[in-house]
């Protein structure tokens, strides 16, 4: 269970040590040093890679992070949607013409 972090205003209590403030955020983070770490050891690997692949003459490629891929509109739904649209705008301009009358 992690200690939740208390207010302590200048004055109140001793002052805590570095070592004991290390402590407490280590306990209210599990694991954050060990994805801290990983994180870094990733970068340091990829970029280690990358001047390898540039030695040997080898194109470095970037990964980043995959785009959401949508399937290619259907062309008989756009016939249809540009349909009902057109048939709408015949409508408003019938509708206008009424109202000036």
């Amino acid at each position: 269970m992690q200690s939740m972090p208390v207010f302590q205003p200048r004055g109140t209590h001793p002052p805590m040590s570095n070592t004991e403030r290390q402590r407490q955020f280590r306990e209210r983070n599990p694991g954050y040093y060990g994805r801290l770490h990983r994180k870094r050891k990733a970068e340091r690997l990829a970029r280690l890679a990358a001047k390898a692949a540039q030695e040997q003459g080898l194109e470095t490629v970037v990964m980043r992070k995959s785009q959401l891929c949508l399937p290619a509109p259907d062309p008989i739904r756009d016939q249809e949607r540009h349909g009902l649209l057109a048939g709408l705008a015949r409508l408003a301009a019938e509708r206008e013409k009424d109202a000036l009358l």
